[in-house]
């Protein structure tokens, strides 16, 4: 997700995912993506959902770096402060 969030991933991944552009919403600003509804538990697992919740999920400092570097340094010490 870091990837379609700074235009660098291929074509295809990007097109099955959406930004929030809704600028009433706080969402939006924290840069969120939008995550799909459905009906089977078997489709949560797809990229096109599960990538955006997961996403989602992550605090908006870490969401917003800009180095690949950096994000993947906080990241790895996000999911080691959640054990």
């Amino acid at each position: 997700m870091f990837d379609i969030n700074h235009g660098t991933a291929l074509q295809y991944l990007s097109e099955l995912v959406r930004r929030c552009d809704d600028t009433r919403l706080q969402s939006s600003a924290r840069g969120n993506f939008v995550v799909s509804r459905t009906r089977l538990r078997v489709t949560d697992k797809a990229f096109f959902i599960a990538g955006p919740r997961a996403s989602n999920a992550l605090p908006s400092d870490i969401k917003l770096i800009s180095s690949r570097t950096s994000f993947r340094e906080k990241l790895k010490t996000h999911f080691f402060s959640l054990l």
